[in-house]
């Protein structure tokens, strides 16, 4: 069971002077508050099957148990005001005093003021001459702060489980560690842009540059197993993201039957780490490691977290190609991280050939590259609207550019992961290794699992070495695929909707007091255009949970009564 409740309360009031002296005020409070109990009770030999309550059964199940979900109270007083010089000059001054009981009692509450400014430059006298060709031009910018209560209780205020027996006599278990330390996650944002409208807005054109930097970031520190704990709730470092975006729309051709509208838009963006706390190394690196660079030279340090690095690197190790014969494989550099498994087999036929940088004849973490990042950094769409007479056609898409993605469940099934993954279509192809001399690019499938008992052909696992938020030089078998084999751009072009509109309107629906009739067949999301050869490309960051968008067909008949 679940309670919310919420008050809120806002007055308004605005005020004009002098004529031309326009005022719009706003203050407000509200409060939320939110808690919850489950209970789950398992019954047994009930007397009949009609009576559905825990009070029909026999016998009650030992393990039944109940559960009081921690509350969460937000109390928030805001405030605005607008102000306009005869829609000329445009000011907004707004502030946010908002307090979460998720903080320890000394931080609760945190303020975010924002200020925005704008002017309609077209309403000024010195326009009026562009006007029949400018109709709209309005230059604006704004600045402000927003706040992130990402945690939970338990976050600040630990985390206790009953039923724990220590020596004996019942206890509890401490199994989330407090930290009363924690502040609000805030972002900080600048805004520049402009709009415009030509030739009586049959073009209209947005464009912002911007700037934003999140600070005391909330995320789940790693601590040392010694601890006993996996993690605690801190607030660490900032990212800084910094980019443009814009958009048009657009009435290309209209005549009395035939229009054809378009609306487009385009972001570039990048995500940088702003600063960290001084850990004494270059850049205040934290969770990086050691790599050869070939065209420097020397082992360098990347991955992890490193100020002004870009966020989001992606690291694997190069396979250059798929030994042919065992002979061709008697020759190939002593591989540590095979040799890090109770194996430590030697290479044979239909075994991939890995790319040894910095020559030394071992394949070991040194020998990884960064092949790209895991969020894309350019995006945007571009629709289309036809109509002609009572014809309606739309054809919508968007792209997005710039990241790769590790195609882990392909990675996995080729290695046979713990020996229960449905093998792909591919290992039957020519294009994997099947016998001596073979000629592929697809290493051999083996029986065995090939992380735990293999040749890690496919699965490499550098123990977070592929991971965007560490980079690690120990050995270990996390799932992750560090092979470039599996590893391809994630840019794409999406077919998001062809719907095509009738509207029937006549006589004879008139004299059955209906407006119009209006059928429209349509489908969504037709697919894709990309390289990636997984499920779907709209995979963004490390969540490779995602599933395709599901297509569908719609048809429907809907009628206006006049």
């Amino acid at each position: 069971m679940n309670k919310n409740y919420q008050y809120e309360i806002v007055a308004n009031y605005k005020k004009t002077l002098w004529n031309k002296n326009n005022f719009d005020f706003m203050v407000g409070y509200t409060h939320t508050y939110t808690d919850g109990f489950d209970s789950t009770l398992q019954g047994m030999n009930g007397t009949s099957d009609k009576i559905e309550t825990i009070n029909g059964v026999g016998e009650l199940n030992l393990s039944n148990t109940s559960t009081v979900q921690s509350y969460k109270k937000m109390s928030s007083y805001f405030g605005r005001i607008n102000y306009n010089y005869d829609m000329k000059y445009l000011l907004s001054l707004s502030i946010r005093y908002d307090g979460s009981s998720h903080f320890a009692e000394n931080h609760k509450y945190g303020t975010f003021p924002g200020i925005s400014a704008g002017w309609n430059v077209h309403r000024e006298a010195f326009f009026e001459k562009l006007t029949p060709v400018v109709n709209n031009f309005k230059i604006r910018g704004s600045w402000g702060k927003a706040g992130n209560d990402n945690l939970s209780l338990a976050n600040t205020q630990g985390k206790y489980a009953a039923g724990n027996n220590y020596g004996g006599e019942a206890g509890l278990l401490n199994t989330v560690l407090a930290n009363s330390d924690l502040l609000w996650e805030e972002t900080t944002s600048a805004d520049l842009g402009f709009d415009l409208g030509l030739f009586n807005n049959r073009i209209s054109l947005t464009f912002d540059v911007y700037r934003k930097e999140t600070s005391n970031r909330l995320i789940d520190e790693k601590l040392w197993s010694e601890t006993g704990f996996s993690s605690i709730k801190s607030n660490y470092g900032s990212l800084i993201t910094k980019g443009l975006e814009t958009s048009i729309s657009a009435t290309a051709i209209q005549t009395r039957d035939f229009t054809w509208d378009i609306d487009a838009g385009f972001a570039f963006f990048r995500t940088i780490v702003g600063k960290l706390p001084n850990n004494g190394v270059p850049r205040n690196r934290i969770n990086g490691g050691v790599i050869f660079d070939e065209k420097l030279g020397k082992y360098i340090e990347v991955g992890g977290l490193a100020e002004g690095e870009r966020f989001g690197a992606q690291f694997a190790f190069k396979m250059d190609g798929v030994y042919a014969t065992d002979e061709e494989a008697a020759g190939a550099p002593y591989d540590k991280i095979v040799h890090a498994t109770r194996l430590g087999q030697g290479k044979v036929g239909g075994d991939a050939i890995w790319h040894d940088f910095d020559k030394n004849g071992i394949i070991d973490q040194y020998d990884m590259y960064l092949c790209g990042y895991i969020n894309p950094d350019k995006m945007g769409s571009f629709n289309n609207t036809f109509r002609y007479k009572n014809f309606t056609l739309r054809v919508m898409t968007d792209f997005s550019a710039g990241n790769v993605i590790d195609n882990r469940f392909r990675a996995q099934a080729n290695g046979n992961l713990r020996h229960n993954y449905a093998t792909l279509h591919e290992t039957a192809t020519s294009a994997t290794w099947h016998k001596q001399g073979d000629i592929a690019t697809i290493p051999r499938y083996d029986v065995n699992a090939d992380l735990g008992d293999g040749k890690r052909n496919h699965v490499r696992g550098a123990n977070g070495a592929n991971c965007p938020l560490g980079f690690t030089s120990t050995y270990g078998s996390n799932e992750g695929t560090s092979n470039s084999l599996y590893i391809s751009k994630g840019d794409y072009l999406a077919f998001r909707e062809v719907s095509l509109t009738y509207m029937l309107r006549n006589k004879f629906l008139e004299r059955n007091h209906l407006d119009n009739v209006t059928l429209t067949a349509a489908v969504y999301n037709l697919g894709y255009i990309t390289a990636y050869e997984g499920l779907t490309p709209e995979i963004i960051g490390a969540d490779l949970g995602q599933y395709p968008r599901p297509r569908s067909f719609l048809f429907t008949l809907n009628f206006t009564l006049k």
